[in-house]
């Protein structure tokens, strides 16, 4: 299976640490210069797919139990993490088949 990282500009040569990675990170622009088309559209798609992971974080911090320091052990994170994350996707998949239920009407 191989394993890509949809990162932004904070993990710069994470491959060097993790070896076999594809990383997918926007093109940095140049000092005093701008980036071409194609590198502007890579940039766009790499965002598009970022911000999906980065609301559904969000979406998970709104529970309390993932707010504060978690003082239970791991195993118990596990399993919150698990059903807490099962009702994130649930919401997100009851939203999508909402609104393709309104959009069809």
């Amino acid at each position: 299976m191989q394993v890509v990282s949809w990162s932004d500009m904070g993990y710069i040569r994470i491959e060097d640490i993790h070896p076999g990675v594809i990383v997918m990170q926007p093109v940095k622009k140049p000092r005093g210069g701008e980036l071409a088309a194609d590198e502007k559209e890579y940039n766009k798609n790499v965002s598009s797919v970022r911000i999906k992971v980065e609301h559904a974080i969000g979406k998970l911090k709104h529970y309390a139990v993932l707010r504060n320091v978690y003082t239970k052990s791991d195993e118990r994170l596990y399993q919150d993490l698990q059903i807490i994350s099962g009702l994130v996707n649930h919401h997100m998949l009851w939203n999508q088949t909402k609104n393709k239920v309104a959009l069809e009407l």
